[in-house]
Formats: structure tokens, C-alpha cells, sequence
């Protein structure tokens, strides 16, 4: 049997259409607590608790200083930090929970839960204020 080939250009041009374009997560807060998850490249900087997972084929880069360092099997945990960790790749989760937090993401797929006193703003669109309440988080995701 042939395919007519408009119907292959059109499957191909639908799954072409359906890619996703980089998307941004900023975030700003004077203390509180951070998570992010995606895939592409994250930065988050602060000073307190870091907690990384590396699941997947993550290259990360831990800059900074810490009072001590808890290796588990897929990441770390560094208390007393203060510096910044970068992340390229599949599957990135890291937590900053502390003072003077910043996250600056970008990939395909991410989301992010904030609690605390900060701001957060997906694609340079509304600015999103975190939660301060113990039980509740300002989530946010793309796409």
C-alpha cells in the first residue's frame, strides 16, 4: 500500500509543530525554601540547605562552601551552604532551603514549588508571589 505523500508531509509537519520552545523559570526570594525538576539547564544560588539528585545524565557543578557534605546514592546534601549549583541535562532536581535564594531555569520541561518570601515568573510573564504559609507552596510549570 502507498501513502499518499501530503498525508506524510502533514504527520510530519503536525509532530514538527508540537515541539515545545525553551521555556524560563526566574525566582527571587530572601529566604524560604526552592525545588525545581526539569530537564535542561537550572542555576539556583543561596545560602542554607542544598539537596541535588543526579538520576539520569546530569552534569553538575557545585561552587561555594559548606560545613559538611552527606553523599546518598543518586546526590548530596551540603548544610551550612553557600554558593551556587549548576545543572545541564535530563532530570534535574535541586533544593535550596535558606536566605538570599535565586533559581534560573531553562529547558523544555520544568516545574518549580516555592515557599517563603520571594517572586517567581515563568517566560517574563506575571510576577508570582510565594507563599509564606507552612503548608502551602506557589507551584509553577511548563509547559
Amino acid at each position: 500500500m502507498r501513502v499518499p505523500v501530503i498525508a506524510v508531509l502533514a504527520a510530519f509537519a503536525i509532530s514538527v509543530g508540537s515541539v515545545s520552545p525553551p521555556h524560563t523559570i526566574e525566582a527571587k526570594g530572601g529566604h524560604g525554601w526552592m525545588k525545581f525538576w526539569g530537564d535542561g539547564t537550572s542555576e539556583m544560588s543561596g545560602r542554607g540547605t542544598l539537596t541535588i539528585w543526579n538520576r539520569s545524565n546530569q552534569q553538575m557543578e557545585v561552587k561555594g562552601t559548606w560545613a559538611e557534605m552527606n553523599a546518598f546514592p543518586d546526590g548530596a546534601t551540603y548544610t551550612h551552604f553557600e554558593g551556587s549549583v549548576r545543572s545541564l541535562g535530563l532530570g534535574i532536581h535541586v533544593e535550596l532551603r535558606g536566605w538570599d535564594l535565586v533559581l534560573a531555569a531553562r529547558g523544555v520541561r520544568g516545574k518549580a514549588w516555592f515557599r517563603g518570601e520571594g517572586t517567581a515568573v515563568i517566560d517574563g510573564g506575571l510576577v508570582q508571589l510565594w507563599s509564606s504559609h507552612p503548608d502551602k507552596w506557589l507551584k509553577v510549570k511548563y509547559p
